[in-house]
């Protein structure tokens, strides 16, 4: 009988296992590769050259089911292309989170690319969250199809529609730093880096009034 490929026995060496169980320690991250964070810092810079600005028209169409003054709009409309955060403060029911809400849904109906995952000093930090980002509907035609075109595809990024993320009087200091998981050894991006790109929403209780920040 002789020897052939079918006669290899594969097994891995005992400096092979500790280096295996050391790196199992480190992370048990499993999914896509992550991006380097110079790059990941890299595409939002270039995606955010690419944002529409708001016209006078547009804020006036976006806004039509809301009973606003002209005064209104014509701070709403620089507020929203300076892309920066806006404060809005007000009583109950005075129409805060309706006109939020309006200007994100104006705005933000182009889609992004971010990572599934970024690589910060040798740890893992998930980034996609399936439920705080909604797949655009070119992503979700890709992955329903097979082909060479989606082989050639760079599988560390996921197509999303600019993220609307919504948080309110449970947000804690912690919740604005790194989730670490336990188990599976890597960590959750805060909020407010999952909505680079597009706003989070924050509502603040300030005594009897509500605060909202739009990022």
């Amino acid at each position: 009988m002789g020897l052939g490929e079918g006669a290899y026995v594969f097994a891995i060496t005992g400096a092979g296992g500790e280096r295996a169980r050391e790196a199992l320690e480190r992370s048990q991250y499993a999914g896509p590769t992550p991006v380097p964070i110079q790059v990941y810092n890299e595409s939002v810079l270039r995606q955010a050259q690419g944002r529409p600005m708001v016209t006078n028209r547009s804020i006036h169409q976006g806004l039509a089911h809301l009973v606003l003054d002209e005064s209104t709009y014509e701070r709403i409309g620089p507020a929203v292309n300076s892309g920066t955060s806006i404060f809005m403060y007000g009583p109950p029911g005075n129409g805060k989170t309706s006109v939020a809400r309006a200007v994100g849904n104006m705005i933000l109906h182009e889609s992004m690319y971010i990572p599934y995952a970024i690589f910060i000093d040798g740890q893992v930090i998930k980034m996609y969250d399936s439920v705080n980002h909604q797949l655009s509907t070119e992503e979700q035609s890709t992955s329903g199809t097979t082909g060479r075109s989606t082989a050639r595809r760079d599988q560390r990024w996921v197509r999303i529609r600019r993220p609307f993320i919504v948080t309110g009087g449970e947000l804690t200091l912690s919740g604005l730093d790194l989730v670490f998981d336990d188990v599976h050894k890597f960590y959750e991006a805060p909020f407010q880096v999952k909505a680079n790109g597009g706003f989070s929403l924050l509502m603040i209780l300030v005594g009897s009034l509500f605060a909202l920040e739009i990022c």
